[in-house]
């Protein structure tokens, strides 16, 4: 099992591309979110970055 994951669509911000993810991947939407840090895996191999949300209060 993983996270759900996806990229951010043009025009879109983080956190909306998350709950559009949520509700694509597992069925749910959030009524809040809190960013907790951006990360790149491997840096040298790769230019993706990665920003993780923790979202709270789901609904279906």
């Amino acid at each position: 099992m993983g996270f759900p994951k996806g990229l951010i669509d043009p025009g879109e911000k983080v956190l909306e591309a998350a709950n559009r993810e949520l509700m694509e991947e597992v069925g749910f939407r959030a009524k809040r979110f809190d960013f907790l840090s951006k990360l790149k895996m491997a840096p040298s191999y790769f230019s993706s970055t990665m920003n993780i949300v923790l979202a709270q209060d789901l609904y279906p």
